[in-house]
């Protein structure tokens, strides 16, 4: 803000988020008095973001109205200027959406709210105003999470957010039982994901990518940046005890008797080769000692590039809402080392890359009670709420699907970390 407005670096600012009536969303610039912080003057808006940014045109709806705008610079890795060359970002909770991003069956407050951001050009406008235009975007989380609120951590020097984790599938009786409704997240690091020498999504084209800054590096190869929330990795020192697996085949339409049983809190990371022949790919957590029906199932669809969480029979209830919650997650194919530096040596290398690797598919998931958050790839997030009547899994099973020989297909450097011991400290499967 003080590298648009000239003001000095030390300045102090302040952002309202909200909109404009009959020009959109946006959020409102202020100067605070060092000396005095009760002390505001209003500078601008933001500037010039379109009321109801469309899909139509390229990126998601943004909404109409905002809440919790927080603006955050990383330095450009793609600037070959001074270090100071940065990549602006509002992070914000947009509300009124009209374009459908969740399934049918969640509430209103869940079709209409979700947790964005947006990375901006931050100019000097004119009589000392901010102006901002939109360059690419998307979801900090599809699912539940929202109203996230970042600090600057002085120790680490990361930007850490926490957001709420809203309790929208119970009934105000449940809530009222359970004197409660929502909770914290997960602190989580904004940072940037920087992807290099891409050739192409797993089944999609370049040209649908919109929460990617994308750079063209040669005929083929392609760099990707983004913003994304990762678990802070302090989170570790919570962990008391762990598992690891070495790899091994999945047999497609079986679980291969790889169960891993966990209890009430606990951590897993996970990593799955996924050929484009099968069908799905994920985990399936038994939330029941003795009943495989009470289960939810994280699950990874390539022919759609969809990372899904189907919660129907998570739990007995029949008066909690179990719609599916889902997110688009792009996998890619990255051109190997060597046939980079062919084709940066040769000009005439313009023909379908034959030396290329899939990217696999990297799920870190964190479990405690009824809050599940999922992470793909660091880059694709997804918070929801599950309400077994245990509060616990019993097993958690990798799985994959698709008439594929089972050698194709192998789930990788399993590991998992719960906070608590579970059945006398004893992994009953």
């Amino acid at each position: 803000m003080a590298r648009a407005l000239d003001d000095p670096p030390a300045t102090l600012y302040a952002l309202i988020a909200g909109g404009t009536r009959d020009g959109g969303p946006t959020s409102f610039l202020y100067r605070i008095s060092p000396e005095a912080l009760y002390e505001w003057t209003f500078v601008s808006t933001i500037g010039t973001i379109p009321k109801r940014l469309s899909a139509s045109g390229g990126c998601y709806d943004f909404g109409s109205n905002w809440e919790v705008t927080n603006f955050v610079s990383f330095s450009d890795p793609d600037s070959a200027g001074p270090k100071e060359s940065q990549l602006d970002f509002l992070v914000m909770s947009v509300e009124g959406m009209t374009e459908a991003t969740v399934p049918s069956g969640h509430t209103e407050f869940r079709r209409d709210h979700k947790q964005m951001w947006m990375c901006v050009t931050a100019e000097p406008g004119q009589a000392k105003r901010i102006e901002m235009a939109y360059r690419y975007g998307g979801f900090l989380d599809h699912g539940c999470y929202y109203a996230g609120n970042s600090f600057r951590d002085p120790k680490t020097q990361c930007h850490v957010i926490l957001g709420w984790l809203v309790e929208e599938d119970l009934s105000l009786q449940r809530k009222q039982a359970q004197g409660w409704s929502g909770m914290l997240s997960l602190p989580r690091i904004l940072k940037l994901q920087r992807l290099e020498n891409v050739v192409e999504p797993l089944d999609s084209n370049m040209e649908s990518l919109k929460s990617f800054g994308v750079q063209k590096m040669g005929p083929q190869t392609y760099n990707l940046t983004t913003l994304c929330a990762v678990p802070d990795d302090r989170l570790q020192a919570l962990r008391e005890r762990h598992q690891s697996l070495a790899p091994r085949a999945l047999l497609p339409g079986t679980m291969d008797g790889l169960k891993l049983a966990r209890g009430s809190c606990w951590e897993l990371n996970a990593s799955f080769e996924v050929p484009t022949e099968i069908e799905a790919v994920g985990l399936i957590l038994q939330h029941s000692k003795d009943d495989s029906t009470i289960r939810t199932v994280i699950m990874y669809q390539p022919p759609t590039e969809t990372l899904s969480i189907t919660r129907r029979h998570s739990t007995a209830h029949t008066d909690i809402n179990t719609s599916e919650e889902t997110a688009q997650h792009n996998l890619f194919q990255f051109l190997n080392s060597s046939s980079s530096e062919l084709a940066d040596a040769d000009d005439a290398f313009s023909s379908t890359p034959t030396s290329t690797h899939q990217e696999p598919l990297s799920l870190r998931v964190f479990f405690d009670v009824s809050a599940l958050e999922v992470f793909a790839n660091e880059r694709t997030a997804i918070s929801t709420r599950v309400y077994p009547a245990s509060g616990a899994c019993y097993s958690i099973s990798p799985f994959v699907t698709g008439n594929i020989e089972c050698k194709k297909t192998k789930c990788y450097s399993i590991q998992d970390a719960q906070k608590e011991s579970f059945e006398n400290g004893e992994c009953f499967n």
